[in-house]
């Protein structure tokens, strides 16, 4: 069995009291919390919008006085609402032309600004993506930094990276180059641990170190460097295995 669950029941998320949990789960196993709103409505949310505070009523609030509010000339991060135009969202919401202190002009909806916390036309992201890059090393779609990062995500409840309870059974599995491998499910959490620990040997500890090795042989030869670039690849065997294929090949004394 899994380890204890935490007890959401009585927690107040703005017009939301959560009552009780239900026996269903969603698509990553989070426990689905039936909810009252103070309107009377009832709504079903899993563990993880509960804990973040996603949610704050059933729908309810959005009603046409907010959908119809003028916001001209309020800013909202880089982002200044102009004026609105004739068009609305899918919720019902005004859309907005907005100008970007970087210069460019956008249609941002009135949800979009207000509560969806849309702060520029795209440039801050682009440039936090710049920023990372300067920082952060790359390699054939991994991040080395990420691959020495042993820290486990809030949502983890076992203690283990990359090992979740599901319905009283432990779930492994590993991400490697924005990709999801499964590593099976197990009866308990030794298991899937020793599952999770052989594949990050295999998609971390082996790929660190060759990196280290091929950055060692290209300081030494540039030129060689740039005619053989770093090359990963995992796939699975008939068994359902993850094998680890990396390229280019190293001198013996250097792997």
């Amino acid at each position: 069995m899994c380890g204890k669950r935490l007890d959401l029941a009585g927690i107040q998320l703005g017009h939301l009291t959560v009552l009780e949990a239900t026996d269903h789960r969603s698509s990553q196993g989070s426990i689905i919390w039936r909810c009252r709103c103070d309107c009377g409505n009832e709504i079903l949310l899993p563990s993880s919008s509960i804990r973040n505070s996603h949610i704050a009523d059933c729908g309810c609030r959005r009603s046409k006085r907010y959908a119809n509010a003028d916001i001209t000339g309020q800013r909202f991060g880089r982002l200044t609402a102009l004026y609105a135009t004739d068009r609305r969202d899918n919720s019902g919401y005004k859309i907005w032309h907005c100008y970007c202190d970087c210069g460019n002009e956008i249609d941002v909806s009135y949800k979009a600004l207000v509560y969806g916390n849309q702060q520029s036309c795209g440039c801050k992201k682009r440039e936090h993506e710049s920023e990372l890059g300067t920082y952060l090393t790359h390699i054939d779609g991994t991040s080395i930094e990420a691959l020495k990062s042993s820290k486990i995500p809030s949502n983890n409840t076992t203690g283990v990276r990359g090992v979740y309870c599901v319905k009283g059974r432990y779930k492994a599995k590993i991400v490697f180059q924005k990709k999801q491998f499964s590593l099976g499910t197990y009866d308990t959490l030794a298991e899937a641990a020793t599952a999770r620990k052989k594949a990050e040997k295999m998609l971390k500890s082996d790929v660190i170190a060759f990196y280290e090795q091929w950055t060692a042989k290209a300081a030494a030869n540039p030129a060689w460097a740039k005619e053989n670039p770093i090359h990963f690849q995992v796939t699975k065997n008939e068994a359902g295995e993850l094998e680890l294929q990396l390229a280019p090949k190293l001198d013996p004394e250097t792997h």
